[in-house]
């Protein structure tokens, strides 16, 4: 009976583990569709839309970035036939489960890489983002602009 006892509360306090773990990413779909929000509206240089995405100390990169545009820059993104697009490929969560990296794909995009210089189109770059649970709600966390991560070719 004790033994019986032993293997009913080991189970139980697994199945208690293991749904605990997997709280927050019932949520998953709300942080996809946040990170390919703020994505989206960041890529087309709309940062005060993609304010609404990040967290609260983030908001000042979006300010930087809007303060960096020039009227060339946005007569090349406006010559631009098509408009970026994105694709999603990735969801890692940290321990603790109340932050998690987003990995994208961004294709013909303009990049605005050096201050005072006209920004450029780009074919295709990888991308990651930071994102944070606030109030019980995934954001974009910045701690500087979103960069190009490296490639290995």
């Amino acid at each position: 009976m004790k033994q019986n006892f032993a293997i009913i509360t080991v189970f139980c306090a697994l199945i208690g583990l293991s749904l605990s773990s997997c709280r927050y990413h019932q949520d998953e779909r709300q942080l996809k569709d946040e990170a390919n929000a703020f994505a989206d509206r960041y890529f087309n240089w709309q940062f005060e839309k993609a304010q609404s995405h990040c967290s609260p100390r983030s908001q000042k990169w979006m300010v930087y970035a809007a303060s960096q545009v020039h009227q060339e820059d946005v007569d090349q993104l406006r010559s631009m036939d098509e408009g970026p697009s994105l694709q999603l490929n990735g969801v890692a969560y940290d321990e603790g489960d109340t932050t998690a990296t987003v990995l994208l794909q961004v294709r013909n995009f303009v990049l605005m890489d050096s201050i005072g210089t006209v920004a450029h189109v780009i074919d295709k770059a990888d991308f990651k983002l930071n994102m944070i649970l606030v109030n019980s709600h995934w954001k974009v966390d910045l701690k500087e602009l979103p960069r190009p991560l490296e490639s290995d070719g």
